[in-house]
């Protein structure tokens, strides 16, 4: 699997360093300079390196049974935290915290699973304390719940440390949380 991606980021490099410039002018009728040379091939280093970062933290999930990746897009600064995890009969009561900077517009939150017996619940608290959503997931039905929020200026109860609890009884089955901010 690693391997696969580095090759795939490896070819994806290779198109924009080897370009052919008449190739490039007879499709676009511009004959790109150096300049523009030069920040294509940053652009493929800068997609390699955050390749790089996905595979390191793909390693890290499965050891962990989570990823947490901040820094990715086009100059802003976006978090990401995915959490999921498969139980057989386990009682669990885990909590973890997130943090939610000031210069953050949007948030995007979503809440999966599915559970053949017993419960998996999913909350997640305010940093203030005041519970935001909880989730419980039982073998009722799958659970796909997602939100997104665009934060207003002068809205303040959102930054700060967030916090989340993964709640079992005897559970079979798994959930996926997932928190993106923007």
């Amino acid at each position: 699997m690693k391997q696969r991606n580095l090759i795939t980021v490896l070819a994806m490099l290779g198109v924009f360093i080897f370009i052919d410039p008449s190739t490039l002018a007879q499709s676009t009728g511009i004959l790109p300079d150096e300049e523009h040379k030069a920040a294509m091939i940053r652009q493929a280093e800068k997609a390699h390196q955050e390749a790089i970062t996905r595979e390191r933290a793909r390693a890290r999930s499965a050891r962990d049974d989570y990823v947490y990746v901040t820094g990715w897009g086009s100059g802003e600064r976006n978090s990401s935290l995915m959490l999921s995890k498969r139980y057989n009969g386990q009682s669990i009561d885990k909590q973890g915290t997130f943090e939610v900077d000031d210069n953050i517009k949007k948030l995007k939150l979503s809440i999966d699973g599915e559970v053949n017996s017993g419960s998996i619940t999913v909350s997640l608290i305010l940093p203030d304390g005041k519970p935001y959503k909880s989730l419980t997931m039982d073998d009722t039905a799958d659970i796909h719940w997602s939100e997104s929020l665009s934060i207003k200026d002068g809205e303040k109860k959102y930054y700060g440390t967030w916090r989340y609890r993964i709640t079992t009884k005897v559970a079979d089955g798994s959930y996926h949380l997932s928190i993106n901010t923007y």
